[in-house]
């Protein structure tokens, strides 16, 4: 995601079709590399479990959240590329840069609450699962 915003990596994708595909295809398999252990289509021999999931995503998504922050916050037009376009909403190029910025951010706290209500869910489900398998096995032991 950061070599991609770097300018001369932007203004490279932006005027060569081949390139435009790569980066796309980069920003795929790379969320489809940091969503992996999450999802677990394969099982795997260390799986993320409990509170480890939560650090996973929160490390993966502040980890970005430097770039939409810098973005948001930037005063200087880092891709000279806008500055040529024209003006739909009439924002001024680095005000869209900066909107494009906080669009970042929002995506991904909404990306970021909603795994951990996902997490969360699922943690009370197994732990209630557990409990109720703890609790027939207690009855067993108890009844023999």
């Amino acid at each position: 995601m950061y070599l991609w915003h770097v300018p001369a990596m932007y203004d490279a994708a932006l005027r060569n079709p081949v390139i435009h595909l790569v980066e796309h295809a980069s920003f795929f398999t790379a969320g489809l590399a940091v969503w992996w252990p999450l999802i677990s289509p394969v099982p795997m021999r260390r799986r993320l479990t409990g509170l480890a999931t939560v650090a996973y995503i929160g490390t993966a998504k502040f980890g970005l959240a430097a770039l939409g922050l810098y973005l948001t916050w930037s005063n200087d037009l880092l891709y000279k590329h806008y500055a040529e376009v024209p003006r739909i909403w009439g924002l001024s190029p680095v005000s869209d840069q900066n909107a494009g910025g906080a669009i970042m951010m929002v995506e991904q706290s909404l990306t970021f609450v909603i795994a951990l209500v996902v997490l969360f869910a699922a943690m009370l489900t197994q732990s209630e699962a557990d409990e109720s398998r703890k609790e027939r096995l207690e009855d067993r032991v108890a009844a023999s």
